[in-house]
């Protein structure tokens, strides 16, 4: 099923076919690296997985809300969008692509895509992103669509993280820059 579509992406509910690239997703550490990071447990990204197999295209808050991305036309799953909810209990968007699609431009396009789908068919009023100050390429992303907020110790993964965020007004009047 279908949950939305980018200029070059559809985001759909994850199928069983999808398992072990959604398994590489969540634990290959050139995508999720281990230090200083937790050693990924299979066990949770299974159950994560098997949740994903039930996920419907409206986001439960509180839950890890993950889709499978896929290029247009195309059956093998690319990478992960997700919409979860942070420690303050804000929407949070999340994404993450198979290494050998880094670098084409479809995480900024993913991103954008999912603030468009938040406000335009949910009706969120502000959507969050979190990401380690380390992750200079995710970023760079989110610095084109969102405005950074603040930076914080992330106890769970033990780093430094910084804050973005959009609401719907400011994604509306444009106060970010556009991506394409």
């Amino acid at each position: 099923m279908n949950v939305f579509d980018t200029q070059r992406l559809s985001v759909k509910i994850i199928a069983e076919k999808d398992r072990s690239l959604f398994v590489e997703l969540l634990s290959d550490p050139r995508i999720i690296p281990s230090a200083p990071h937790r050693k990924v447990k299979m066990d949770d990204v299974l159950t994560k997985f098997k949740l994903s197999l039930n996920a419907s295209s409206i986001p439960i808050k509180g839950q890890d809300n993950i889709w499978g991305v896929f290029i247009k036309g195309h059956a093998d799953m690319i990478g992960l969008a997700a919409i979860l909810t942070n420690d303050e209990q804000d929407w949070e968007l999340g994404y993450r692509f198979l290494v050998k699609y880094w670098g084409k431009g479809y995480g900024s396009e993913l991103a954008a895509g999912i603030v468009r789908y938040t406000f335009e068919e949910l009706g969120f009023s502000k959507i969050t992103a979190d990401v380690d100050i380390i992750n200079v390429a995710s970023a760079k992303i989110l610095g084109k669509i969102m405005l950074p907020v603040k930076e914080f110790y992330n106890d769970e993964d033990r780093s430094v993280d910084r804050r973005y965020e959009i609401s719907k007004e400011q994604w509306l009047s444009k106060v970010r820059p556009d991506v394409q």
